[in-house]
């Protein structure tokens, strides 16, 4: 199975990111709720690229943004 390196912030600034994860690759409902579920209180998004290239830009409510 791929995977993907999934990147957690505190903050909307690179200085403020706390962790990298590597996650199994998922459809993109399973996988935004698989990275809710282990975003820690203090981390307010998180970012990964997916298989297109595209960022993906989650935040602590499930909403995500494709750049």
């Amino acid at each position: 199975m791929q995977t993907l390196k999934v990147t957690f912030f505190k903050a909307l600034n690179v200085q403020s990111k706390t962790r990298s994860v590597l996650m199994n690759n998922q459809s993109a409902p399973q996988l935004i709720t698989s990275i809710s579920d282990i975003m820690r209180p203090d981390e307010f998004f998180a970012c990964f690229q997916d298989s297109s290239g595209s960022v993906i830009a989650l935040d602590k409510d499930g909403v995500s943004v494709s750049v």
